[in-house]
C-alpha cells in the first residue's frame, strides 16, 4: 500500500522540512504517494522566492503528472541562482516533453550561455535542433503536398525520439493524414488506429480514420468515428460536414461488399467461400484480442464475416446484392441548400 506524507504543525519550520522532504526523495521517493493535500499544498506557505523550496515543490509536480506547474516552479529558480545549469536543462527537457520546441532549445541555449562545452546541455541542444528539423520538413512537404516525402520525415521523426510520448503520438498523426491524402486506405486504418489508441480525444485523428474508412466504403464506421468526433467538439462544422457526408454514402449504399469481406473473387463457388469464411472467422474472433478498441473492431469484423457467408451461400440473394454493389460513391451528387 502507498504512504502518504502529510507535514503537521510542529513540522513547519523551514529548514526541518526541507531536510525532511530531501530525505523522502532520496530513500522512498517511488513509494510515496503525492497528493495535493500533501506536498504541493504545504510548499506553497513557504518564502515565493525561495528556490530550493520552488525545485523542491516541482519534484512534487512532476511526480504528480502537471508539468505545466513544474516549469512554473522551476522558471525563476533558474534566474535565483548563480550558473543553474541544471534548471535550465531541466525547463528545456520538460518543455521537449510537451513538444514545446521553441521554448526547449531557448532554455538550452540559455544553459550553453553559461557554459558551451556542458556536455548534457550540448547534447540536448542537437536533439532538440535536429528534431525540430525534421518537423519543419516534414511540415513543409505537408503543405507543397508531398506526402510520400512527410510520411519519410515522420519517421525519421520516431526513430529520432522514441522515449518520449508526444512525438510518437504526433507523428502517427500526421503519417494517418498523409496516408489519407495519397488515398492508401487499409494502412491509414491501421496507422490511424494506432494514433487513436494513443489519443482517443483527438478530432483531427478521428477525421482522418473516418475519411479512411469512406475510401475503403466502411461508411458505418466512418460514421461512427464522425459521431465520436462530434461528441468532443459540436461546433466543428468540418467534422458536422463529414459526418453528413458518411451518413449519406451510408444510406445509398446499404448492402456491403461481401466477396471484400470474406477475401473472395466474385466467381467464388460455395466451397470456396465457406473455406474463406473460416479462415476469417478464426483471425477476428473478438476472444483472440485484450485491447478495447481491438476487440470492438474484431467484433464488427466478426459479425461482417458471418453475415457475408450467411448472404454468399444463400442464391436467391446473390444477384440483388450484385446490382446494389453497382453504386459507387462517386455516382452520388451532393448539393449545397
Amino acid at each position: 500500500m502507498e504512504s502518504k506524507v502529510y507535514f503537521p504543525k510542529q513540522y513547519l519550520h523551514h529548514q526541518t522540512v526541507l531536510y525532511y522532504t530531501s530525505t523522502v526523495f532520496v530513500s522512498n521517493y517511488k513509494k510515496v504517494k503525492f497528493t495535493p493535500l500533501t506536498l504541493p499544498s504545504f510548499f506553497q506557505k513557504l518564502s515565493p522566492w525561495d528556490p530550493e523550496s520552488l525545485e523542491l515543490r516541482a519534484e512534487c509536480y512532476i511526480h504528480l503528472g502537471n508539468t505545466r506547474k513544474a516549469i512554473q516552479d522551476l522558471t525563476p529558480t533558474a534566474w535565483l541562482r548563480n550558473d543553474n545549469r541544471a534548471a535550465f536543462l531541466k525547463l528545456s527537457t520538460l518543455h521537449y516533453s510537451l513538444g514545446e520546441n521553441k521554448e526547449s532549445i531557448g532554455h538550452v541555449r540559455e544553459c550553453l550561455k553559461l557554459n558551451q562545452d556542458d556536455k548534457k546541455c550540448l547534447s540536448h541542444f542537437k536533439q532538440v535542433k535536429k528534431l525540430i528539423k525534421q518537423l519543419d520538413s516534414a511540415e513543409e512537404h505537408i503543405k507543397e503536398e508531398r506526402y510520400q516525402m512527410a510520411i519519410s520525415n515522420y519517421e525519421s521523426v520516431m526513430k529520432t525520439e522514441p522515449n518520449v510520448p508526444y512525438y510518437t503520438t504526433k507523428a502517427k498523426e500526421r503519417i494517418c493524414f498523409c496516408l489519407v491524402k495519397e488515398k492508401m486506405a487499409a494502412k491509414a486504418i491501421d496507422i490511424c488506429s494506432e494514433a487513436h489508441q494513443r489519443d482517443p480525444r483527438n478530432i483531427n485523428i478521428l477525421r482522418d480514420r473516418a475519411e479512411a474508412f469512406i475510401l475503403n466504403r466502411d461508411y458505418g464506421e466512418a460514421v461512427e468515428d464522425y459521431e465520436e468526433a462530434m461528441e468532443f467538439d459540436k461546433e466543428n462544422n468540418e467534422i458536422r460536414d463529414g459526418l453528413k457526408r458518411a451518413q449519406a454514402l451510408l444510406k445509398f449504399t446499404p448492402k456491403k461488399d461481401y466477396y471484400k469481406i470474406l477475401g473472395v473473387e466474385r466467381s467464388a463457388n460455395k466451397e470456396e467461400i465457406i473455406h474463406a469464411y473460416r479462415q476469417q472467422a478464426r483471425k477476428w474472433h473478438p476472444d483472440k484480442y485484450r485491447v478495447d478498441w481491438e476487440k470492438r473492431k474484431a467484433g464488427k469484423r466478426f459479425n461482417d464475416i458471418t453475415s457475408a457467408k450467411k448472404v454468399l451461400t444463400n442464391p436467391g440473394t446473390v444477384m440483388y446484392m450484385h446490382l446494389i454493389m453497382l453504386i459507387k460513391p462517386s455516382m452520388i451528387v451532393f448539393r449545397k441548400l
